[in-house]
């Protein structure tokens, strides 16, 4: 998702950021902050020494009330703005901001000159549309509906799909359907969609043949909970949410060769699906990069040795897999993580929210024996279990959770958590099918241990999660999701 800050001075003197921040429908989902004029020089010099050291930020001026932190992981950095504004001063209340680094020289910029450093060409005229106000256009009066999700006219004829309105012209009652990107045709002139505002206004630019058309970008980010205070209702437990195990026991007898091409089946699969990517090994001096891939250094590892090692030992491993998640304000995202806990610990609506619930496990932890365990194990009738396991710490996985950090918790009601399963899940159900496959090359198989699994056995199997079955019958409806964390009268 790409940010466009623009900053402007409004009409009853408050400065206001508003960062352009589009879904993939056209949506903009960036948010807008105000404060006063006289908080600016503070608020620049705060962004400025934030850059540089990272370090959090905070002052209190007669109606501003200003923070500036870090807004997300290490691997996606924001800048986050908070402004609670004195609820008795003019558009008082709370604020959030996020922008992502490579904007903060131009939000700077603005901030320097009071307002946007690139002013719109003279003669180019912007109206908004507030919903249900007869509004003049051109010279023509219109009035517009409350936006909702549906199909409306791009500019270049195609059809898109997103928040769109119904314009109405007055004076023949003739309607247009309009969203961002689109067109409002008002005679010979053309009236171009640029934004949603927060509060439902539809910005409408004037345009020419000078003008390049606007058309809303399709890779961005959605905002699916705005309304919530934690949207990342997952937990990361000690304890595991599910195992699957490979008896190594019946094979232990195969060949060096057979044991290799089980173990390089399993990385090759890891690295494909992008779930089990390990960056580093401290018992096996592995880091990634110094070495690239983990496969070739293994191999090379196999050749001193008299066998592979299959996934064993593994002290000090980092692992890092594809995962769907929620920042702070709700919007989904999706990357390469290896810390679970600080999603968690970002998106908490206070300090502690989840404390217990999110341990510092990585997403997928996979461990097994040594190749002179295995050996050992194959000369004597009587040993030690020899297994491979594969661990889910966290149920970001599954499609239906309890919330077990939510406050309205009640370990019968589900939430719903299929806009992040439907993600990644896939890939996971891809690399344990993969497992599966190359147990069963080495004469064994892949088994779910049901005595180490918390999930429901509707949703789980002996080669994956279960992602289309039914939901189930006890649900959380959205209000529930949406309660506050703080209401201290919650029961």
């Amino acid at each position: 998702m790409a940010d466009s800050v623009h900053v402007q001075r409004k009409e009853n003197g408050l400065i206001c950021i508003h960062n352009h921040r589009y879904d993939r429908h056209g949506d903009d989902c960036g948010g807008i902050l105000v404060l006063d004029s006289t908080s600016v020089g503070w608020l620049r010099g705060a962004i400025r020494d934030f850059v540089a050291d990272r370090k959090p930020r905070q002052r209190k001026f007669e109606n501003d009330d200003l923070r500036v932190k870090f807004g997300g992981p290490d691997y996606h950095p924001r800048v986050a703005i908070f402004n609670r504004r004195r609820a008795e001063s003019i558009e008082g209340g709370t604020y959030a901001q996020s922008v992502q680094m490579d904007v903060v020289p131009s939000l700077l910029e603005q901030l320097d000159k009071g307002g946007d450093p690139h002013p719109e060409p003279a003669g180019l005229s912007e109206v908004r549309l507030s919903p249900g106000i007869p509004t003049d256009v051109g010279g023509y009066m219109v009035a517009m509906g409350s936006a909702a999700p549906g199909p409306y006219r791009l500019s270049d004829g195609t059809e898109g799909y997103g928040r769109a309105a119904t314009v109405v012209v007055l004076d023949d009652g003739s309607e247009q359907e309009v969203g961002v990107g689109g067109v409002l045709h008002l005679s010979e002139q053309r009236w171009v969609a640029a934004s949603f505002e927060e509060d439902g206004t539809l910005c409408l630019k004037l345009a020419d043949e000078r003008d390049p058309v606007i058309t809303p970008p399709q890779d961005l980010n959605p905002l699916v909970y705005p309304n919530a205070d934690m949207a990342n209702l997952w937990v990361q437990s000690e304890l595991p949410f599910a195992t699957w195990r490979v008896d190594l026991k019946p094979a232990v007898h195969r060949s060096r060769s057979d044991f290799e091409q089980f173990v390089a089946a399993i990385i090759d699969s890891g690295e494909r699906t992008e779930i089990l990517r390990v960056l580093r090994v401290d018992s096996l001096g592995y880091d990634r990069e110094d070495h690239g891939p983990l496969l070739p250094f293994v191999q090379h590892l196999w050749k001193r040795q008299a066998g592979p090692d299959v996934f064993g030992p593994m002290e000090g491993v980092v692992i890092e897999s594809q995962i769907a998640w929620f920042d702070g304000t709700g919007r989904l995202f999706e990357s390469p993580v290896r810390h679970l806990e600080l999603i968690l610990e970002m998106d908490e609506p206070y300090v502690g929210a989840v404390d217990g619930f999110r341990e510092p496990v990585p997403p997928v932890r996979i461990f097994g024996p040594t190749w002179e365990e295995i050996q050992w194990a194959a000369h004597r009738e009587r040993s030690p279990l020899v297994e491979l396991e594969i661990v889910l710490h966290s149920d970001i996985w599954f499609p239906w959770i309890s919330g077990l950090a939510h406050p309205l918790v009640d370990h019968r009601r589900k939430f719903d958590n299929r806009v992040l399963a439907h993600r990644h899940t896939p890939r996971l159900n891809a690399f344990l099918e993969d497992a599966a496959s190359a147990a069963e090359r080495l004469g064994t198989a892949l088994v779910l241990d049901r005595d180490e699994t918390r999930v429901r056995p509707e949703f789980i199997h002996d080669k994956g999660v279960v992602l289309d079955g039914p939901p189930p019958p006890h649900q959380m409806t959205e209000a529930d999701r949406n309660v506050s964390w703080l209401d201290v009268d919650l029961f």
